[in-house]
């Protein structure tokens, strides 16, 4: 029956190991009287870049700067004194291989008398990850920067629309308060004769009883001579500026009507 229980002790042992070195993470363990290495898989071994014979027996100040071993020996000590879980969820770390930033997790074993024996420490190399979320923290920065940058220019060109809009407001406001207000005659028309628009005064003069009425009459309907407008596009399109024109109109009613044009 012993030899049985030592065959199975054995078999868990060998079982054990087999997960410890077969573990993706570092696994240390250190004595808890003076923090020298006893047991480094071999996940461990690939990270720091030491073998584990390089390892066993020694301390932190064996493998890294007086800082950083001071670091990592002062939060050990804190676990053991406490007795308790600790999660470091970042810790740069100087290997051979460069430096790595770990997430590490440590634990006090307590021996039967519930004093620490062992420190129990496993650590994951998140330093891939932790470039990715930089450079996604950079990337974010940027687009919220053009983002930024571009709200500007929006804003910007919203600005100068309204300004724009404001100053093209006031100027049509001016040209209707001239237009209405002009003791002439005034119209804006097609090139074909379709009157678009036509002051009060140009209303009178025909004699229109509506604005209405004056927008839906051809400007040729009023022209004794048939060819006049033409003859006044003509001299418009030549010179581009027409003063002094004087064609002949007559009313609604067909009274004859002498007038001077400008275009």
């Amino acid at each position: 029956e012993r030899k049985q229980a030592e065959k199975e002790l054995l078999k868990s042992e060998t079982f054990l190991n087999t997960i410890v070195e077969n573990i993706p993470n570092m696994i240390f363990i250190k004595d808890a009287k003076d923090l020298r290495f006893v047991r480094f898989n071999k996940a461990g071994e690939d990270l720091l870049g030491y073998s584990r014979e390089e390892m066993i027996g020694k301390n932190d100040y064996d493998f890294f700067s007086k800082e950083a071993a001071e670091i990592f020996i002062g939060k050990d000590r804190e676990v053991l004194n406490k007795k308790a879980f600790f999660d470091i969820p970042e810790e740069p770390i100087q290997t051979k291989q460069g430096k790595r930033i770990l997430h590490t997790k440590k634990i006090s074993l307590l021996d039967k008398n519930g004093q620490p024996e062992y420190l129990l420490g496993i650590s994951e190399d998140i330093t891939e990850r932790k470039l990715a979320e930089e450079e996604l923290v950079k990337h974010r920065n940027h687009l919220e920067e053009l983002v930024k940058e571009r709200t500007h220019e929006l804003e910007e060109e919203i600005s100068e629309r309204k300004r724009t809009e404001a100053k093209l407001r006031k100027s049509e406001e001016r040209y209707r308060e001239y237009f209405e207000e002009n003791i002439s005659g005034s119209y804006i028309s097609s090139p074909e004769g379709q009157l678009i628009d036509c002051n009060k005064e140009y209303e009178r003069i025909f004699g229109f009883n509506s604005t209405q009425e004056a927008l839906e009459t051809p400007i040729d309907k009023f022209s004794v001579n048939p060819n006049q407008r033409v003859e006044f596009l003509e001299l418009l399109k030549k010179e581009k500026r027409v003063t002094g024109y004087k064609p002949i109109f007559k009313k609604i009613d067909g009274t004859p009507i002498h007038l001077i044009e400008n275009a």
